[in-house]
């Protein structure tokens, strides 16, 4: 059983199993939980043998020992919490130490376990070009190592230039959803304005014309509005900048969608 020590992850030795000592300063700790002999090595667990690791009561993350676990390393069964996790495509939850082995190793041995990178097989990290790249930055695009990873909730990869400063630009798929988000509030405003022009009050002066108005008005100005108001939101990002010119796609949607919600309930009065 191979022990870290939490403090600066040097090997630990243990006589006992209860206590354990940190062989490079002599930090002294308590051993709260520990994979069992019979539990088959990493080595040992292809993807498709079926095993898998379980946690067990009271498990604590190796990295940070004041934080409960919430998963088992698919590949080793280290505790690990939600931060130290890496999620794989199939679902498998991976410890930083496996990510990293698995970064370096042959190609027989990822494919063996099924390891699937989330960045082109021979992209190197930005920063430590002898290293296999595990994630790519999701603010800038640069490729990063398991040590250069910072993993922010909802599965969000940054590297730590962008983790320090992070950039006030858009990246190139918000802006998209930006355009697209302004390109139907131009058309849904356009389509409003005719409508209260009143350039189609003849068309409305009978049931079946108010009808056909009605069906067309909402293909050119509720639906539009909808997918401009989603759009805009999703141009936002929680964790990082959000410019001005998003928020006022967001707002400029949602006016036209609450204009065209507020003349459906006056027409339906009159």
């Amino acid at each position: 059983m191979e022990m870290l020590c939490p403090d600066c992850m040097g090997p630990m030795v243990t006589m006992d199993g209860q206590s354990a000592r940190c062989t490079l300063h002599g930090g002294e700790f308590r051993v709260l939980l520990s994979r069992f002999e019979t539990s088959p090595p990493p080595e040992a667990v292809p993807r498709d043998s079926g095993f898998a690791y379980t946690l067990t009561a009271g498990s604590v993350c190796v990295q940070h020992p004041n934080v409960a676990a919430v998963y088992a390393c698919s590949l080793c069964g280290t505790p690990i919490c939600a931060t130290c996790a890496f999620s794989e495509a199939d679902g498998r939850q991976l410890c930083p130490q496996c990510v990293g082995r698995l970064a370096t190793a042959k190609p027989a041995e990822r494919t063996r376990v099924g390891y699937a990178p989330s960045v082109p097989d021979g992209a190197r990290c930005v920063q430590h070009p002898h290293l296999q790249a595990v994630h790519q930055c999701k603010a800038c695009g640069a490729f990063m190592c398991a040590t250069c990873d910072f993993a922010l909730p909802g599965g969000i990869h940054v590297c730590p230039a962008c983790a320090a400063s992070p950039q006030t630009s858009l990246s190139p798929r918000r802006k998209k959803l930006l355009i697209g988000s302004y390109v139907l509030a131009v058309w849904t405003t356009i389509a409003g304005g005719l409508l209260l022009s009143g350039i189609f009050a003849e068309v409305a002066e009978t049931k079946e014309g108010e009808a056909i108005l009605g069906l067309i008005f909402s293909l050119t100005m509720l639906v539009p509005s909808i997918i401009g108001t989603s759009l805009g939101f999703s141009a936002k990002d929680r964790r990082l900048p959000n410019p001005t010119a998003v928020w006022v796609a967001v707002i400029w949607n949602l006016l036209l969608l609450g204009g065209f919600v507020l003349l459906c309930i006056i027409g339906s009065f009159m």
